[in-house]
């Protein structure tokens, strides 16, 4: 168990045509997917999910997203977004950090990368790095950092 975050690809970076295929546009992560779970199976196997994906990035193990969390509470306060949408549990899903977040995002690992440096937090380093990966990829896709 554990958690990890994905940016799926947008419409024009997928590797097929999403209205040849029937895929459809969960709107909340950006993913195209199959509108009939009767064809999921076939989907998925014509299409596997990480041909979809933009990024995905293992975040940590339930220990070690907790052990991320102290180190980042020392540094930002309770408001931050790393804290209430990526840290705050080791095991979420389902929910994401939308595309007007990503400034203030950025903001926060700009600040968490300077503490890790400074302290040689290498585990801060390797988050910092992976969430700036995400980031791009936000970017670039148009779409959220899912969880």
């Amino acid at each position: 168990m554990g958690l990890d975050a994905v940016v799926y690809r947008s419409r024009a970076n997928l590797p097929f045509d999403a209205d040849a295929v029937g895929a459809v546009l969960d709107a909340s992560t950006g993913e195209y997917c199959c509108p009939d779970p009767a064809l999921e199976p076939a989907f998925e196997r014509r299409f596997p999910s990480h041909t979809r994906i933009a990024v995905r990035k293992r975040i940590g193990t339930i220990s070690s997203v907790a052990e991320l969390k102290q180190d980042t509470e020392r540094v930002l306060n309770g408001e931050s977004v790393i804290l209430s949408k990526v840290l705050y549990s080791g095991t979420h899903g389902g929910d994401s950090i939308p595309m007007d977040l990503i400034s203030k995002l950025e903001e926060e690992l700009a600040v968490l990368r300077r503490y890790a440096e400074e302290n040689r937090i290498d585990r801060v380093m390797q988050f910092v790095s992976d969430m700036k990966d995400l980031v791009a990829a936000a970017r670039s896709e148009g779409n959220p950092i899912v969880f």
